[in-house]
């Protein structure tokens, strides 16, 4: 059977038990509506009896006393007297008053509650609550008051009530009995027949819509007042609600205070003929709230069916057609995890190959090896693309890669475009057109990388397939709100253009148009494919128009987050000042008077965070662990805390937890930062959950630390530029430092990348200070870790190979860094598993010892700069190196040295200097200048400029 007629069929069984549901259930709910209604109204009927029987009673009660004082022939205090015998229960009370003589004066059977002698009682304010004078005795109604209150003890009561006549000193006196019943206890006498009306509400009023009894949500002092403040009717609708309710039993509808539906059951009290019941209850409360067996017999048979069906055809369908489709899964996994396992494995020996690449280039004066050399190199680049086009194109596959948000500049993402893009097309004689719009806002919060990823795709692929004219990127921006905008980005060519018939294909994975055409054309066929997955993951499409043999225009939109409406301007203009402001760094505050702890347990991480610290002269404490920071900071009052997120035994969200919970401590409440490798989605969230004024993240950025202590230490301990106590050039040879420190010469001797290092370090001093502390624990560390990975200690090895991943990366091993990555990765998986035995905890044991072996190259490496022994312990000893154990030095690579010490002396930079000196210790000299090199070491040492360039 057809796939169309299954669907047919399942679309009309579906709709028939949907239908079927609907109307039985609608009806139901109609009926249940109704019954629940009358039951309703029936409850309000039987209060009104209840009413009834209870004024009956009192009023039987009242006749019964004016008999006896009509035919005793007595005086008022004899009546009173019998009256107090009288009274069984204790709620009531009993007035006598003349009426004959408009005194409206008497007695009571009570006396006042603030004179236990006074037994007067006065309703010469209160004649209008008798109606009538006139005793009506048919058995029917009574002779009650409205609500009053009890002049003798200030109650809320009603009273029933004779005419009755008095002896008065032998003259007879006409005069009014009262039966006084509180309120409370008429309200008291009312049972609710169900359970299911507990929420109503009860509430006694007169013909004119007076409370004798109100109800809690009522609002007004009158029941029809209220109906007219919360309904809006006009006069016709109030004047046919107000007879609805007066008129007789029934319900009715009206909105309560709140705006909820209000079902009305009213009813006529028969001993009081202008008296009504009004009982109030949400309609809600009459919605079929249990379980309908019916409809769900209905819904569950037809469920069954569809389930039933579809089995049916699914047993009829090919097997062979699920087999192949779990084989193409099967296989793109397979595809999938070997290009993942591929790339990173051909990615490494190519950064090494280009790495020696580039150092041949810098130090080869022969013009044939340098052609060589230059071809290599871009050949290489050529094949380093490929290799990354595949390696994200897995990660898309896999769902692994993410959109990651920050705050970056757009000038800084065009000038890279440019300087990407430059050299590339003057090198096929292209012309390179951008046009950014200058009042497109500059400040900007998204993926800036990935933003940036798609567009080098664009204008790479316009590159490649333009032969002459020129390719053009246009950069524009529309407003949304007031904190968003969209960025426009176009890139058109005057290339070979695109078929109509091969759009479709333009974004396939593995599949490039034309083929035969195109085959010279580097390229994976995987660019395009990248592009649209990423611009889907951040909101956004890809937009085409090409017409075959004159070009093709590409776009998209990309919506972005304003962190600041300053305008881009003249993007070069922009990028020239960005530059200025780098070479020139000056610290943004100076607070000596502040005081702050750094807790990490990775010295390393401590020497940074002090040097980067180091010009706005805080004053810094450390400690290597959670523990010994809590001791410091119980006593010694800090302004801020600085704190790493895993160490051993206990990490930062533990410590500040226990900090906060330490009401003895000095430092119960003040700004904690935690310090963090992760800047995942959801990092910061977590952070300050935790409580957290917020996080830095590793390496550490000088600007970004800068502002955050700026942001949270007193504005008083301050200090900025002009301010009485601040230092002028606190940081000076810093910034001249870490510019010498990036020469090509530091990463041959130590297999380091030192622009990064130099960079995450803040300059040369505490570069060498972070290699002498990363050599020396070199050994301890790799034991340790080897150790936890044999004894299944998933917890302490993740917190190790996380250290590891931080500070290897802090010095410019970046390779090494990324092989921590991996098995912090496996590490956190492996601890998920409660038995400890998994494909994660078996990949941790395969890869540890070639991350063991790799960490311990390290100790060789740089035994020179540290100054260490063989075990890589920082000491002296090095000097005492034996020579016949260090190769010679190239004569290439000799030249270089020595022009980059004569350069570093003409600077009197002297650290530099001595970073090159301590390069050419790990080599044997060429003979005969051994004694020149060790003045001149003496000379760099004493800070003799002019005596160690003779000598050089």
């Amino acid at each position: 059977m057809k796939r169309r007629l299954i669907f047919a069929v399942n679309t009309c069984i579906i709709s028939g038990v949907i239908a079927l549901s609907l109307i039985y259930m609608t009806e139901s709910r109609k009926s249940f509506a109704r019954s629940k209604t009358m039951s309703f109204l029936a409850m309000a009927k039987s209060i009104s009896q209840i009413t009834s029987n209870y004024m009956n009673g009192e009023q039987l009660a009242c006749d019964t006393w004016s008999n006896y004082i009509n035919n005793s022939h007595i005086s008022i205090e004899e009546a009173m007297t019998f009256l107090r015998m009288s009274i069984a229960r204790k709620h009531s009370t009993a007035h006598i008053i003349y009426i004959d003589d408009g005194s409206m004066e008497g007695l009571s059977s009570e006396a006042h509650a603030d004179n236990k002698d006074d037994y007067s009682v006065s309703y010469k304010r209160n004649e209008n609550l008798f109606q009538t004078f006139e005793t009506r005795n048919d058995g029917v109604k009574a002779n009650i008051t409205r609500a009053f209150t009890n002049p003798v003890n200030g109650r809320q009561s009603i009273a029933f009530y004779n005419k009755i006549t008095l002896n008065d000193g032998g003259r007879d006196r006409a005069a009014l009995l009262l039966r006084i019943i509180p309120l409370d206890t008429l309200r008291n006498s009312w049972v609710f027949p169900t359970e299911s009306y507990k929420n109503a509400e009860i509430s006694l009023i007169d013909s004119d819509g007076d409370y004798i009894i109100k109800g809690k949500s009522f609002k007004s002092s009158n029941f029809f007042e209220f109906y007219k403040s919360y309904n809006s009717p006009d006069y016709n609708m109030q004047k046919a609600f107000q007879d609805n309710v007066t008129g007789g039993n029934g319900t009715t509808a009206m909105r309560n205070s709140r705006g909820e539906e209000w079902i009305i059951a009213h009813a006529v009290v028969n001993s009081a003929s202008d008296w009504i019941i009004i009982s109030s209850l949400p309609r809600s409360e009459l919605k079929l709230s249990s379980t309908d067996i019916p409809l769900l017999i209905i819904i569950t048979c037809g469920l069954v069916l569809i389930i039933v069906f579809n089995l049916i055809m699914l047993i009829m369908f090919n097997r062979q057609l699920s087999l192949t489709a779990e084989a193409e899964k099967a296989a793109n996994r397979a595809k999938s995890d070997f290009l993942s396992v591929m790339s990173h494995d051909i990615r490494t020996p190519i950064n090494a190959v280009l790495g020696l690449d580039e150092m041949i280039l810098r130090e080869s004066g022969s013009p044939v090896i340098q052609g060589y050399a230059s071809d290599i190199q871009s050949s290489g680049k050529m094949l380093l693309g490929l290799i990354n086009d595949i390696l994200d194109f897995s990660k898309i596959e896999a769902g692994k890669m993410e959109i990651v948000t920050a705050d970056y500049d757009e000038g800084d993402v065009m000038s890279d475009l440019v300087n990407i893009i430059s050299p590339r097309a003057q090198a096929k004689g292209l012309a390179f057109v951008v046009n950014a719009d200058s009042s497109m806002p500059c400040l900007l919060r998204g993926d800036d990388t990935r933003i940036k990823q798609c567009t080098l795709n664009l204008l790479t692929n316009a590159v490649k397939y333009t032969h002459s004219g020129s390719v053009t990127l246009n950069i524009g921006w529309e407003k949304v709100d007031d904190s968003h905008i969209v960025i426009k980005t176009q890139v058109v060519d005057t290339g070979i253009g695109i078929k109509q018939e091969d759009l479709k294909k333009l974004c396939s994975p593995y599949e490039r148009i034309e083929e035969s055409r195109n085959r010279n054309i580097e390229g994976t066929g995987l660019g395009m494919s990248i592009v649209t997955k990423l611009l889907a993951a951040m909101g956004s499409t890809l937009s085409v128009k090409s017409e075959y043999g004159k070009g093709s225009e590409f776009a998209f939109d990309v919506r972005q987050e304003v962190r600041g409406w300053k305008e881009l301007g003249d993007w070069r203009e922009h990028r020239e000042e960005a530059l200025l402001s780098v070479e020139h760094y000056k610290e943004s505050f100076q607070a000596p008077s502040a005081s702050i702890l750094i807790v990490d347990d990775t010295p390393m991480n401590l020497t940074v965070v002090k040097a980067l610290l180091k010009a706005t002269r805080v004053q810094i404490e450390t400690a290597a662990d959670a523990m010994t920071a809590l001791e410091k900071a119980h006593d010694k009052k800090f302004d801020m805390i600085l704190a790493d997120h895993l160490m051993p035994q206990m990490g930062g969200l533990e410590m500040l937890e226990k900090l906060r919970a330490d009401s003895s401590s000095v430092n119960q409440n003040t700004v904690c930062i935690a310090l963090t490798a992760n800047a995942m989605n959801g990092a910061r969230e977590m952070y300050l959950a935790a409580g957290f004024a917020d996080y830095v993240t590793k390496p550490i950025d000088a600007a970004k630390l800068e502002a955050v202590l700026q942001k949270y230490l007193p504005a008083e301990l301050v200090l900025h530029e002009g301010d009485e106590g601040y230092v002028e050039n606190a940081a000076a040879g810093e910034a001249g430092q870490a510019a010498h420190g990036a020469d090509p010469l530091v990463q041959a001797l130590f297999g380091i990348d030192s622009a990064e290092a130099l960079h995450n370090c803040g300059g040369t001093e505490t570069f060498i200070e972070t290699l002498r502390i990363f050599a020396s624990s070199i050994e301890e560390n790799a034991k340790k870790i080897e150790s936890f990975a044999a004894a299944g200690d998933w917890h302490n090895y993740t917190i190790l190979v996380h250290a590891l991943k931080s500070s290897a990366r802090l010095i410019g091993a970046s390779k090494l860094s990324e092989d921590a990555k991996k098995l912090e990765a496996l590490g956190n998986a492996a601890k998920a598993v409660s038995s400890g035995d998994s494909g994660a905890a078996d990949d941790i044991r395969t890869l540890t010892p070639a991350l063991l072996e790799s960490y311990r190259a390290y100790v060789p490496r740089l035994r020179p700069l540290c100054g260490g022994d063989s075990g890589g312990q920082v000491g002296p000893a090095a000097q005492d190196a034996k020579k016949e154990d260090k190769p010679d030095i190239d004569a290439g690579m000799f030249s270089s040295a020595v022009a980059a010490l004569k350069k570093a002396l003409e600077s009197a930079d002297f650290a530099y200097a001595g970073e090159v000196l301590a390069g050419l210790d790990a080599y044997a000299l060429p003979p005969g200048i051994g004694d020149t090199f060790t003045k001149i070491r003496e000379s760099v040492g004493a800070g003799n400029k002019d005596a160690a360039l003779a000598l050089l």
